[in-house]
């Protein structure tokens, strides 16, 4: 071969000028191609909370179910969901005082928007998980991988 190409690294010469050798090989010992195909992505679990009527407008409930545990609110007509927990230490939020859509935590009065999560004032550092929510049948059900 004596074109301009054996100028070049073997690492970056056109597969047709590996003399024969398997072109994998240019990957190192351990690559080879997959011929499997690829695990499905999770399909989201859809998981029943409690009935929409055992959250009063303005207030939040305690559930756990499916090894969460999370705090249901109801604010203006729409239903939101996120960890129980507070992220800056043991307050449950379900048990927060409620102020619009802003939940404030009953430990050290961290707190957090309802609907986002995001932290409207410390101590907390870390936003709350939230949830997609979906009420069907006049239950409240949230999507979990």
């Amino acid at each position: 071969m004596n074109d301009s190409s054996e100028q070049l690294p073997k690492s970056v010469r056109p597969l047709a000028l590996t003399g024969g050798r398997n072109p994998w090989s240019m990957l190192g010992a351990d690559f080879r191609p997959s011929n499997t195909a690829r695990e499905p992505a999770a399909v989201p679990t859809r998981v029943e909370l409690c009935k929409a009527d055992q959250v009063a407008e303005g207030t939040a409930i305690r559930v756990e179910t499916a090894g969460l545990t999370l705090a249901v609110f109801h604010i203006e007509g729409s239903f939101y969901v996120t960890d129980d927990a507070c992220t800056h230490g043991p307050g449950s939020l379900s048990e927060g005082y409620i102020d619009g859509d802003v939940v404030e935590c009953n430990f050290h009065n961290g707190q957090f928007d309802i609907k986002t999560g995001e932290i409207v004032s410390p101590p907390c550092m870390i936003p709350v998980k939230t949830y997609s929510t979906v009420v069907e049948g006049g239950a409240v059900f949230i999507d979990v991988d």
